[in-house]
């Protein structure tokens, strides 16, 4: 059974504003578009037309349907990598670093401006773009283990698998943020919290008497 989601907005396209945030407007759309429709279906007349402006206006900010594909992954990678940096700087244990990235990680994922796009997308980029992709998210996977590896030494984990755990948990973070549908009972903040429940508090160690 597949999982309806609600309608967004458009982003607002504002002439007044600078070149970055003009861009960022056409690239919250095309993220949006790239999540309802899937990328094979979409257009750059069809993102054009929802932001009322001329596709040669999309073509000054954007070279191709791909570019723009590719820059909704290295944003959603930027905001990723902050969140781990933040989390890396203020946590004080393995488990307290884990819990703060994977919080700031989803609810940035609910956030209008995330440019969360399904990774089954990237079939379409070309090899280089997809390997550029590919290497920054082993970097990010590497970190994680790191961090996992780091809680099973200072006992806040319990003994597990660095592998495993990391696998488990972008799966079900990739879950969320393709399939949450706000219609639902609950919230996407009630659901980010009972996903960090089970992913990570039941990896917590047993705190001693």
């Amino acid at each position: 059974m597949s999982i309806r989601k609600k309608p967004s907005r458009a982003a607002i396209f504002d002439r007044s504003q600078d070149y970055d945030a003009r861009r960022a407007s056409i690239l919250a759309e095309a993220a949006r578009q790239f999540n309802q429709r899937g990328f094979a279906l979409c257009s750059i007349d069809a993102i054009a037309e929802r932001l009322r402006i001329t596709k040669p206006a999309v073509y000054y900010y954007f070279r191709n349907k791909q570019e723009l594909l590719y820059e909704c992954y290295v944003h959603a990678f930027d905001l990723a990598d902050q969140a781990l940096d933040r989390a890396t700087l203020d946590g004080r244990t393995g488990l307290e670093r884990l819990e703060l990235y994977v919080r700031a990680y989803l609810l940035n994922g609910a956030t209008p401006d995330s440019h969360i796009v399904p990774l089954r997308e990237q079939r379409a980029l070309p090899p280089n773009l997809r390997q550029r992709l590919d290497r920054r998210r082993r970097a990010r996977r590497d970190r994680l283990r790191a961090l996992v590896a780091e809680g099973i030494a200072d006992g806040s984990l319990r003994p597990c698998d660095p592998k495993v755990v990391v696998s488990a948990w972008a799966g079900a973070v990739g879950w969320i943020l393709e399939s949450f549908d706000p219609r639902g009972p609950l919230g996407f903040g009630e659901v980010a919290e009972q996903l960090i429940a089970m992913l990570l508090h039941g990896l917590a160690a047993e705190r001693k008497p």
